[in-house]
């Protein structure tokens, strides 16, 4: 418009100038394919910092992904520490009623073992893992 020179941009031209660039290596013979990939490549990365620079909701959308990321976590250690004391309760069954708490029933399993090794374990063994009153028991 400002030079006054009528142009056309219809689907068909949309068309013609994405075979041209299909198509560019065989039209033109200067052209290295290297070059045009190279190109092509920085043009999306490009684009793709630019997207994400400018969009409005992306601090909000990171924020909703890391909460929904912590309750992903938050739900499988939930399920691995179920699994560790339906599977660890078959060796100390009596070890559920004392440790409610998932981490400290895992701690409690790795420092106690397996029940054939706990033949000349002694309370102090579980320090720092449970209370006094439990290693005792």
């Amino acid at each position: 418009d400002e030079h006054d020179i009528p142009t056309l941009y219809t689907d068909a031209v949309l068309e013609l100038m994405r075979g041209m660039r299909a198509n560019i290596n065989e039209l033109v013979d200067q052209v290295d394919p290297a070059h045009t990939e190279a190109m092509q490549l920085g043009l999306a990365h490009s684009m793709s910092r630019f997207r994400l620079r400018f969009g409005a909701d992306s601090v909000d959308t990171m924020i909703v992904q890391a909460v929904s990321l912590l309750d992903d976590v938050e739900k499988e250690l939930n399920h691995y520490g179920m699994r560790v004391r339906e599977w660890y309760g078959w060796h100390f069954p009596e070890l559920s009623k004392h440790i409610s708490d998932p981490q400290g029933y895992a701690k409690a399993c790795l420092a106690i073992g397996i029940r054939p090794e706990t033949t000349n374990m002694t309370p102090e063994c579980l320090d720092g893992v449970c209370t006094p009153e439990i290693a005792e028991k």
